[in-house]
């Protein structure tokens, strides 16, 4: 069975994504937990937010996908350079994922992606990433990532 990822906003509920349980961890899609403290960095909406939940740790669903070609409906913003990820950065050690067997570290956040119905988001990101140990630059690779967390699914 799948599920359908929609816009949270309560006048579009437009459909983003189908989430297909056969295609999770297969390379197409995958869900990957980072902490609330990436989901903040970001500015990313979520749904039903509470005041109470101030948890940096709490892990966040997201939503991998290759390419933003995989979603039903999605808006792309501008580049956004300002989001650059800096090995300062005190929570560098969180911005690793594992995706397709390997780790990956990710460098850079390009551009929003974002309801192409309301125009409203933003609702995950498109990432330049490439693996852990890895130095060669060519080797890294854009990935969307949705935030679970801003969409409602069924």
């Amino acid at each position: 069975m799948s599920y359908i990822a929609k816009c949270s906003f309560n006048e579009c509920s437009c459909e983003l994504i189908t989430i297909n349980p056969d295609h999770l961890n297969s390379g197409k899609q995958k869900v990957i937990k980072l902490s609330k403290s990436f989901f903040n960095k970001y500015k990313l909406f979520q749904k039903n937010h509470s005041k109470h939940e101030s948890d940096q740790n709490k892990l966040m669903n997201f939503l991998i996908t290759e390419s933003f070609w995989d979603f039903d409906n999605i808006g792309v913003s501008r580049s956004i350079e300002t989001l650059k990820l800096d090995e300062t950065d005190e929570l560098a050690e969180d911005f690793y994922i594992s995706y397709l067997e390997k780790e990956y570290k990710i460098l850079t956040a390009s551009k929003y992606l974002i309801c192409s119905e309301c125009d409203r988001g933003p609702v995950g990101l498109i990432l330049s990433i490439k693996e852990k140990d890895s130095e060669d630059p060519v080797l890294s690779k854009e990935i969307c990532i949705l935030s679970l967390e801003s969409v409602f699914t069924d």
